[in-house]
C-alpha cells in the first residue's frame, strides 16, 4: 500500500503488537493520530513528516520512520520522547540540538556516524 484512507487506518490501529506500513509515502495529521495507538509502529516509506505528526507519532512505544533523511529541531524534540525504540537509520547528518533532544530516547537505531554525537549527550 502506498496510501490509506481514515477508514483503513482505523481498522489497521487494532492491530496490538506490531504494525508495518513501510510502503505509505505520506499520512495525514488524522491517520497519524489513528495509527499512534499501535505499541510497534513502522513507517519506513515515509520521507517527510510534518511537526504536528512528530508531535502525535512521539507516544508511540517502538516507532520506526527509516525513511526520514532530515529532521527539523521541532520534529527531534518531539520524536525524543518515543518510550523505547525509535529508528532513524536514513538520517545522514543532525544537529547538537538535535542529538540532545534524540538521546532522550531509551533505544536508538541510526547510522554509526551519528552514534557517537547522541551518545555524548546520553552520557551527560
Amino acid at each position: 500500500l502506498t496510501s490509506i484512507t481514515d477508514q483503513q487506518a482505523e481498522s489497521l490501529s487494532k492491530v496490538e503488537v506490531y504494525l508495518s506500513l513501510n510502503g505509505l509515502t505520506s499520512i495525514t495529521d488524522e491517520q497519524a493520530e489513528i495509527l499512534s495507538g499501535v505499541s510497534d509502529l513502522s513507517l519506513n516509506g515515509l520521507t517527510t513528516i510534518t511537526d504536528q505528526q512528530a508531535e502525535i507519532l512521539s507516544g508511540v512505544s517502538d516507532l520506526s520512520l527509516n525513511g526520514l533523511t532530515s529532521l527539523t529541531d521541532k520534529q527531534a524534540d518531539s520524536l525524543g520522547k518515543v518510550r523505547f525504540w525509535l529508528n532513524l537509520n536514513g538520517l545522514t547528518s543532525i544537529t547538537d540540538q538535535q542529538a540532545e533532544s534524540l538521546s532522550k530516547v531509551k533505544n536508538m537505531g541510526v547510522l554509526n556516524a551519528l552514534r557517537p554525537l547522541i551518545d555524548k549527550y546520553k552520557k551527560q
